[in-house]
């Protein structure tokens, strides 16, 4: 079952998820190909926060999936405050804090 959903996640974040940076015009690509890496590693520390690893395979991959579409979600909503630095920023502030305060959340409600 844990291949099966492995494949599938790769699947659609390799094909099925926009290009986060493309409201940034003409160097939408090449910013992909340098920042764009970061985003498994990012995805795997965040999801390491809500689940505990090796415990359900499935469900871990299914929840890296869920946390690389909000990563790539947030960072193209980013990219679309492009010129307004403080807007770029109050939105990276409020997903970091929503995601600190649904960690704690979950952890205290999952242990």
């Amino acid at each position: 079952m844990y291949r099966l959903i492995y494949i599938i996640s790769f699947l659609i974040r390799q094909f099925l998820l926009p290009n986060p940076f493309a409201p940034l015009g003409g160097n939408a690509e090449i910013i992909n190909l340098l920042v764009g890496g970061a985003f498994v590693p990012l995805s795997y520390f965040m999801t390491g926060f809500i689940y505990d690893k090796g415990s359900e395979p499935a469900i871990g991959s299914i929840l890296f999936l869920v946390v690389y579409a909000i990563n790539t979600g947030v960072t193209y909503l980013v990219c679309l405050a492009y010129p307004l630095v403080w807007l770029m920023i109050l939105i990276g502030a409020a997903y970091f804090a929503i995601f600190v305060f649904l960690s704690v959340i979950i952890r205290k409600n999952w242990i």
